[in-house]
């Protein structure tokens, strides 16, 4: 986070503003931070189909011509939609909501169905300073690391949050795309490690979408976070891809029905499925 300015200008640093606001900057960072891994899969994509990592609504959404001319919102990949506030004293806005799946906003899991809305798609949410719009589709899971640190590098060997948001037939699917962060031995096939996560018929799966056995950062699964669904399970448990055994799984309920399964005790990088009994 850097706020250069002029050497006769007043000194921006986060730590002289007022204590809350102050803290409304620590945390808007951490969420920065935490989303790294999904922004590192984004931009490996990039660099491989050219597809840009922040994108308007119509790139994903061709079909729907009342997004040809929205300019004030954006998507972070196809899974993300963010609408940022960028003039002072602003605590509301209207928010676009394309396609037919809801959207659910990050922080409270409320979710947003574009059918219930009007034709226009447009919704008024709030957007108090401590809160930035930001939503996540329905269909999809997202990857994070939501451990503070002071570095990205310190994160290298942090467990993974996964963010699973189901969509109207209660599957979802993510991507999530690793290799040693600073050097270039991933172009030589050295290094890299690239999976798929998918959610179907009551059913969580991590498998192998590219591998090299040369990639040694084993990184756990501390969390998963699954909105959408339609009960809340009667039982979540997975087979250890290391020992063979069944584990049962503690799991618990956050906002607006979301369900949260504590130290699945996986690696990102194995091959896993957790199952979901209703």
């Amino acid at each position: 986070f850097r706020g250069h300015a002029h050497l006769d200008s007043k000194r921006r640093e986060p730590y002289l503003f007022s204590s809350r606001t102050t803290n409304i900057i620590r945390s808007v960072l951490h969420k920065r931070y935490s989303l790294l891994p999904l922004w590192y899969t984004l931009f490996h994509e990039a660099s491989v189909t050219g597809v840009p990592p922040m994108r308007p609504l119509w790139f994903e959404f061709p079909s729907e011509t009342n997004t040809f001319s929205i300019e004030d919102q954006f998507l972070v990949g196809s899974d993300l939609l963010v609408k940022p506030i960028t003039t002072a004293n602003t605590f509301s806005t209207q928010v676009y909501f394309p396609g037919s799946e809801k959207w659910f906003e990050l922080d409270t899991w409320t979710a947003v169905n574009p059918a219930s809305l009007p034709a226009s798609r447009l919704l008024k949410v709030d957007a108090p300073a401590e809160r930035i719009p930001v939503f996540q589709r329905g269909g999809s899971i997202v990857p994070r690391r939501e451990r503070l640190r002071r570095s990205s590098q310190a994160m290298i060997n942090d467990p993974f949050t996964l963010l699973v948001a189901l969509d109207s037939k209660a599957s979802a699917k993510g991507e999530i795309y690793l290799d040693d962060g600073f050097s270039f031995d991933a172009q030589t096939k050295k290094f890299f490690h690239q999976r798929l996560f998918s959610f179907s018929d009551g059913k969580l799966t991590s498998s192998t979408i590219h591998k090299n056995e040369e990639y040694k950062y084993l990184s756990q699964l501390e969390r998963i976070v699954v909105v959408g669904l339609a009960s809340r399970p009667s039982s979540v448990s997975v087979v250890d891809p290391r020992t063979g055994e069944t584990r049962d799984l503690y799991t618990y309920s956050g906002p607006n029905n979301s369900l949260i399964i504590k130290k699945p005790g996986v690696f990102v990088t194995d091959d896993w499925t957790i199952s979901f009994s209703f």
